[in-house]
């Protein structure tokens, strides 16, 4: 990964902030997007502290067009391109029945969790494309294998990303751009109200998207699924 340039959505904590971590370790230079200013300069800080190289903060609602692409302008301007794009923006707003479900509640789901990847992947494709080269790793879920009770509108959002990205693998094969599917299961981050141990550590699954990404050119992953060994509700 050294001097790749690599955009992490999401990254002011969790998986993201994990990767954001992992990748700078491996030699990456690394935009670090999200809502929240704060989390996310203490993320560079610590970047830096631990590197020497700063990282790109790129405040950032990946639901929002316009931000999406100031996010993206900001990554070439300052880097040239965009070599990796780790799409892991996403949330649950909550367990509930689907006619529990407010409408305000699924459509801000649709928008961060699909809607935002969707923009995403636009932003940084004509750059890829142009240069023959670039990796799209779209975050998922084993939500997206199964059907969770109590998680119908957070599955539907990850079934759909599974399907965009599907599709994606094939339209940006002959342009020499790869696009995986990484669908983790279980992970002790605050996306869960109580710690779960057992789970999956966010090191764990940053560790597995920064060998996915490291991979020689020649060679993709498209899909891989990752769960911790405790996880049998599949």
């Amino acid at each position: 990964m050294q001097d790749k340039v690599v955009i992490v959505t999401g990254a002011s904590r969790g998986i993201g902030r994990a990767t954001a971590l992992a990748m700078a370790a491996a030699g990456a230079r690394v935009v670090v997007a999200a809502r929240t200013a704060d989390q996310l300069r203490t993320l560079a800080d610590e970047i830096e502290a631990q590197t020497g190289r700063p990282a790109l903060v790129a405040v950032t609602d990946v639901a929002v067009e316009a931000e999406v692409v100031r996010m993206v302008a900001q990554a070439e301007e300052a880097f040239g391109r965009v070599d990796v794009l780790v799409n892991n923006a996403g949330f649950n707003a909550r367990k509930c029945k689907i006619w529990e479900m407010s409408t305000e509640e699924w459509d801000a789901m649709f928008a961060v969790n699909l809607r935002g990847a969707f923009l995403c992947c636009r932003a940084v494709l004509p750059g890829m494309i142009a240069r023959q080269s670039g990796h799209i790793i779209n975050v998922v879920s084993t939500a997206a294998q199964i059907g969770l009770e109590d998680m119908g509108a957070y599955g539907a959002t990850k079934w759909g990303l599974l399907g965009l990205t599907k599709s994606l693998i094939k339209e940006a094969r002959p342009y020499n751009v790869r696009v995986t599917a990484f669908s983790p299961g279980g992970t002790d981050t605050t996306f869960r109200a109580e710690a779960r141990p057992q789970y999956l550590a966010p090191e764990t699954v940053a560790q597995a998207i920064v060998f996915v990404a490291s991979l020689p050119e020649e060679a993709v992953v498209h899909d891989l699924v990752m769960r911790p060994i405790v996880e049998t509700n599949f």
